[in-house]
């Protein structure tokens, strides 16, 4: 088949070139489907277009119209594949976030809090030092949110959120526990 031919070669030295000058883009456009830094993606482009740059410099073809061309597309690609990158990094935090953030709050929700100060317990341990847990309960806040409503009450817990955030040192764990609860880890 002439088409199997034009990509994967005829079998001879030409046709294994040929086939094997696809590869640069192959590598670009396969990066693609990873969510990669914009530090990496960048140092990957830079190292696969370097080769192709170097190769063509080595052969004295740098400077020709086919070749600049092929570096331009390249690089077109690579600004794609960087683009599809920096989507997927940031739907993939966005999830991390939503799963670990309490939305009403900004806080660490539940599990997430408890996750992490199970690290930081384990931590305590090893180095042998203090840690203390606090816990915040809100008094009579149903009442709160029976005689002024739940946006209210809603506003009494990001309100109390951001108090705490304001308070305790960046260090310290912060998170809400459920309803009215919060936790804090020093």
């Amino acid at each position: 088949d002439i088409h199997s031919e034009l990509v994967l070669g005829d079998g001879s030295l030409k046709g294994l070139l040929v086939a094997y000058s696809f590869l640069p883009y192959l590598i670009i456009a396969v990066q693609a489907i990873f969510p990669l830094t914009l530090r990496e993606s960048i140092g990957m482009i830079v190292l696969v277009m370097g080769l192709v740059a170097g190769l063509e410099t080595y052969l004295g073809r740098l400077l020709t119209l086919k070749v600049l061309a092929e570096l331009w597309l390249m690089g077109l690609l690579a600004g794609i594949t960087i683009w599809a990158q920096m989507t997927q990094l940031h739907m993939l935090l966005s999830l991390y976030r939503q799963a670990t953030h309490d939305p009403l709050t900004g806080l660490y929700n539940r599990r997430a809090f408890m996750e992490r100060m199970k690290d930081e317990l384990s931590r305590s341990r090893r180095y042998r030092r203090p840690m203390s847990v606090l816990m915040f309960d809100l008094d009579r806040f149903k009442r709160i949110n029976d005689n002024h409503g739940h946006l209210a009450g809603d506003n009494i817990l990001r309100y109390f959120a951001r108090l705490l955030t304001g308070t305790l040192r960046g260090t310290d764990l912060i998170g809400r526990y459920g309803g009215e609860e919060f936790l804090v880890l020093l």
